[in-house]
């Protein structure tokens, strides 16, 4: 059974489970606001009216259409709802008539005026309710400390950026938001933090939790007030050979292959260490060419940190020109190496750094290849992939023996394998450093 809540003398919460509704009451009229998402049938009519009486009219108005905003809804003859969230609302089951509102529309209670706010983003057609009395926002989805659904066919990043840029310049009218979700109440610059987390997930690529929801992969990106549910990026994944020829390009034009690989091992930490994954002591195995240097850039700077790291090396004697030269450096550095066997046991590091195999790993990893990724399995470490996951194709994501990672750090662009075959499965989060390689531009010399 849904509780209810006073929060003042004429307005209340009604917590449903992981949402919740409210009501507010004027001198002529009631509003509910939403109507829940297990309180179907009049329940939610009933309770909103055993708050404020049937003596007096109790309208309905809707944030959005999504099915947890609107079970009860049918119980009522009409309600309020913008026009963009039609279809989203008749989707859901919803089937009363809509008066529509618009942007900066107010509804009067008696001696309570109610603004709207057209704040589209989370859905086409969400609002937020100004009460001028109060100086209180009732944000909806839009605005709260829990996690924002912001993936499928209705969500739409810029839009809900815009809606928060608008809700920022208003923002000295509001003393308390209230959320449908999370805290029932959030202070004023939270718009201002939701603001820059999602403008931190369009324009840039912070790690993201792969999650299962209803069936489909998405990224769950957690801050610190605040997640957001999104769409795998799969619009920003390249083909390895574009890749590989953007590179190059890259390294003929701009920035020398040394200082790619010293961006690359640095992203990793950063990636890494912003999810807490990074702690004493860390194994970084290594393969060869430029695979293990980025490994041993790795290496430098977690020693330079203070974190005891170890290298282990599949093949002692073959590095790439810059693969040697952050080798010297670890040896110079004082970082301890060894030769990886298949006797190896990986057990009692807190971190283990993939740097087996690139994203132009094709095939099945062989001999002390396939010792070194069932050693990193078996061991009760974290695992973190430079690049792609070692033994899992960048193209197609297809793999029989491969690492399991619990984050995967893409380097200069995401590769199609990313978000096919087994990858989503291998990889607990993913995300992309961008080093400074410009994708494509080798197409137009």
């Amino acid at each position: 059974m849904a509780d209810i809540i006073r929060i003042n003398e004429n307005t209340w919460s009604i917590e449903d489970g992981m949402v919740r509704f409210f009501v507010l009451e004027g001198d002529d009229s009631a509003l509910m606001i939403d109507s829940g998402m297990t309180t179907g049938g009049s329940i939610a009519k009933e309770l909103a009216q055993s708050i404020v009486g049937t003596d007096k009219p109790l309208l309905l108005l809707n944030t959005h259409g999504d099915r947890d905003h609107v079970a009860g809804n049918n119980a009522f003859d009409s309600c309020y709802m913008n026009k963009a969230e039609e279809d989203n609302y008749r989707m859901a089951g919803g089937t009363t008539k809509i008066n529509y509102v618009e942007d900066k529309d107010v509804i009067n209670l008696g001696n309570r005026e109610l603004e709207i706010i057209l704040i589209p983003g989370h859905t086409p057609g969400s609002i937020a309710i100004y009460d001028r009395n109060s100086r209180s926002l009732f944000a909806g989805d839009s605005v709260q400390n829990s996690d924002i659904f912001m993936f499928g066919p209705k969500r739409n990043i810029g839009n809900y950026i815009m809606s928060l840029e608008k809700l920022l310049t208003m923002s000295d009218k509001f003393d308390t938001i209230y959320g449908s979700h999370g805290s029932l109440t959030v202070p004023v610059d939270q718009i201002e933090c939701l603001l820059d987390y999602v403008t931190t997930i369009r324009d840039s690529y912070v790690p993201g939790i792969v999650v299962d929801m209803w069936g489909n992969k998405i990224l769950l990106h957690k801050f610190p007030k605040a997640g957001f549910f999104v769409e795998l990026p799969v619009d920003r994944a390249v083909s390895t050979e574009v890749m590989r020829k953007s590179d190059a390009w890259t390294i003929s034009n701009l920035t020398s292959s040394k200082e790619l690989m010293s961006r690359a091992g640095t992203s990793i930490v950063v990636a890494a260490t912003s999810m807490g994954l990074i702690s004493s002591p860390v194994a970084i195995v290594c393969g060869k060419g430029n695979n293990a240097g980025d490994g041993f850039v790795v290496a430098n700077i977690l020693k330079s940190k203070g974190i005891q790291c170890e290298i282990y090396l599949l093949c002692p004697d073959s590095f790439s020109d810059d693969g040697k030269y952050y080798f010297d450096e670890c040896v110079a550095n004082g970082i301890s190496y060894k030769t990886f066997t298949p006797d190896t046991d990986l057990n009692g590091y807190s971190a283990i750094v993939d740097c087996i195999f690139g994203t132009g790993f094709r095939g099945v990893p062989e001999g002390i290849f396939a010792d070194a990724i069932n050693a990193i399995n078996n061991s009760s470490a974290k695992v973190i992939s430079a690049d792609i996951n070692s033994g899992i194709n960048g193209d197609t994501g297809e793999g029989t023996i491969y690492v399991k990672s619990d984050l995967t750090v893409s380097i200069g662009s995401y590769k199609t394998g990313h978000f096919k075959g087994v990858s989503l499965e291998a990889m607990k989060a993913i995300s992309n450093c961008d080093i400074g390689i410009v994708i494509g531009e080798y197409e137009n010399e």
